[in-house]
């Protein structure tokens, strides 16, 4: 199952539409009736309704109806490009099972397997509303 998420992981990698920052990410993500579900990140114009890899997979697993997430496979040009951001962190943490495996890969190969517990937002959810209220004024005014 762990080889179908990475393929997963990695074809959806190559779908990621990431025009402004080139920096793809795909994920494959593992259901409770082991149903692989994928996505990758949407990026656009204004940077604060950009749409992560790990929330897009996750949104889609929702739709299906599937609401246990049990694995997750990120993976980005490097490990640490594919660690998920605070918003992803606060998503992961509500919505998947507790101290869900998530195994972060990089093009090259490399793996690091971490674990959703460790993955606490660094802001609280009204610092991270201000972060992102601040850069949609912002952009819309550089338009």
């Amino acid at each position: 199952m762990l080889d179908s998420l990475r393929r997963g992981a990695r074809d959806s990698y190559q779908k990621a539409y990431a025009p402004y920052s080139n920096k793809k990410v795909g994920v494959a993500i593992l259901t409770e009736n082991d149903e692989i579900i994928l996505g990758c990140n949407v990026e656009n114009k204004i940077t604060a309704v950009r749409l992560c890899a790990e929330r897009n997979a996750i949104s889609s697993a929702i739709t299906k109806g599937k609401e246990k997430i049990t694995y997750m496979v990120i993976i980005g040009e490097t490990i640490e490009s594919a660690i998920p951001c605070d918003f992803c962190r606060l998503v992961i943490n509500e919505l998947c099972i507790s101290n869900m495996p998530i195994l972060l890969m990089d093009t090259a190969g490399r793996e690091k397997l971490i674990n959703s517990k460790d993955l606490k937002a660094k802001e609280s959810s009204k610092e991270m509303l201000k972060f992102l209220v601040k850069n949609i004024r912002k952009e819309k005014h550089e338009d």
